[in-house]
């Protein structure tokens, strides 16, 4: 499960090396698009390209092939864009040639990516990726005045504990009467918080001790309650999640498309300045027509 999603964003060190890599192979595909003009060659290198990452799948579904289908058709899209740009400008345009054809890159990596997510998560996984921990406890905290003032419960944080919480409500149900739970019998208060345990358990079908974040109590009954109301199409959901995924991953991957563009326009300016890449002027017919 990708711990971004799942809002744990202390382990951003596992997403280095792949971020570094996907800006420095979307550069490396557009110095071969501008400088390779041999069409078959180009072609096979998209096909291999495309093939390359499904060797690890290690899966043979339609999905799978079709994925990879995908991939290639996008590959060579942005190949054949890059190249159309390189042979109709007059002028040589490193950004201008690559920017376009770039972006097909860009979308094949991140249906790549998605289809690599799906293999690896079931329907078990599926709800924790699609209502992670953090969007329950921002509930919670932006909620937590308007439950306030139309219930009248005290204010919930997702920090607090079940027993905590329900303290919280017994104080204020004794208050209401005017009597100072301090002045409640320790056992009594004890007795009182386990008929509310068990009251809550039984209504949302959860097992809880008292000693639970109200946060993560929280998110297990909401969780619980979809499970129901999805029922037999649980099975859809990594579907599901993988399509939320791909959205999710193509937003962020337009920040590594303009650092992959910056790239290739320096590393062509290095491989002129190194004389690797050579400027040439050509002379070339244009038909027109004329009375």
């Amino acid at each position: 499960m990708p711990v971004i999603l799942a809002g744990d964003f202390q382990q951003y060190g596992l997403f280095i090396m792949p971020v570094l890599l996907s800006v420095l192979t979307g550069a490396l595909f557009s110095l071969v698009a501008l400088l390779v003009k041999n069409k078959a060659w180009l072609a096979g290198s998209m096909v291999a390209a495309g093939f390359l990452p499904f060797v690890f799948s290690f899966s043979s579904s339609l999905m799978v092939w079709g994925a990879l289908v995908g991939a290639i058709l996008f590959l060579w899209s942005g190949v054949s864009f890059i190249r159309k740009e390189v042979e109709i400008s007059v002028q040589y345009r490193t950004l201008r040639s690559a920017r376009q054809g770039l972006g097909f890159y860009f979308t094949a990596t991140v249906l790549v990516f998605s289809i690599f997510y799906l293999n690896r998560i079931d329907d078990r996984q599926v709800f924790s990726i699609l209502f992670p921990q953090p969007l329950f406890d921002f509930v919670l905290r932006s909620f937590s005045g308007t439950i306030q003032g139309v219930t009248g419960l005290p204010k919930i944080q997702p920090e607090q504990t079940v027993n905590e919480v329900m303290t919280e409500m017994v104080r204020a149900q004794f208050q209401s009467q005017g009597i100072p739970l301090e002045k409640i019998p320790k056992k009594e208060l004890n007795q009182l918080l386990t008929v509310q345990r068990e009251e809550f358990s039984k209504a949302y079908n959860i097992n809880i001790g008292g000693g639970e974040k109200i946060g993560t109590v929280f998110s297990s009954a909401v969780t619980a309650k979809i499970r129901d109301l999805v029922g037999r199409y649980n099975n859809y959901l990594p579907l599901v999640a993988a399509v939320a995924f791909f959205f999710a991953a193509k937003m962020i991957s337009l920040i590594l498309y303009f650092l992959s563009l910056l790239l290739t326009a320096l590393l062509m300016k290095l491989l002129v300045l190194a004389k690797v890449v050579k400027k040439k002027t050509e002379q070339i017919e244009v038909e027109r027509l004329v009375l």
